[in-house]
């Protein structure tokens, strides 16, 4: 008799166990909001579009990777994406975007993001000899892509219309500020 009580409580406690673990897995499932990778990517690429420095539609985002959804406790979340204190907004960068209930903070992710923008370059209409006083006709400006500040870029044909070219170049050359200097008067 005793054996049989003993059996009896251990399988109510192990009912109650059981009933506990689907009862609170139900209950979390219940309160807990999904946050769609494409939101989070949705989200990160209007704080960017809000904080660079570039033009409007001159820059392009892609996310390396797989997005995952996300899971958090709660019903009504709210985010905030932040970017580094420094952040130039080109090549490969990392932001945060931080999830709370009610003001409380939930969770932070960090997602990488490969930026690059669409700049203005002036490049050479045709072939050009060293030492030529470029002239309009010479030099035409186009549209590139750099996932990084580029350094020496003209862009504006004002800039370098009038100068003299340091050096012989090919058609479609992009003419850099060290490759031009100013002709004396």
């Amino acid at each position: 008799m005793k054996d049989s009580d003993e059996m009896l409580k251990m399988a109510r406690k192990i009912s109650a166990i059981v009933f506990l673990f689907f009862f609170s897995s139900h209950l979390s499932m219940a309160s807990a909001a999904v946050i769609k990778a494409e939101m989070i990517k949705a989200a990160v690429k209007s704080h960017i579009e809000k904080n660079m420095p570039w033009q409007q539609g001159a820059m392009r985002v892609e996310f390396p990777g797989k997005g995952l959804d996300l899971s958090l406790p709660g019903k009504k979340i709210s985010y905030r994406v932040l970017s580094n204190r420094h952040a130039d907004f080109i090549g490969d960068s990392s932001f945060f975007i931080r999830f709370y209930e009610n003001d409380t903070f939930l969770e932070q992710k960090t997602i990488k993001a490969r930026l690059e923008v669409s700049m203005g370059v002036v490049v050479s209409a045709k072939s050009l000899p060293r030492n030529i006083r470029i002239d309009r006709n010479d030099v035409k400006l186009i549209k590139r892509w750099f996932n990084r500040t580029p350094s020496n870029i003209i862009s504006s044909l004002d800039d370098v219309v009038g100068m003299k070219l340091r050096t012989s170049v090919k058609s479609n050359t992009q003419i850099k500020r060290n490759m031009v200097r100013s002709i004396p008067m």
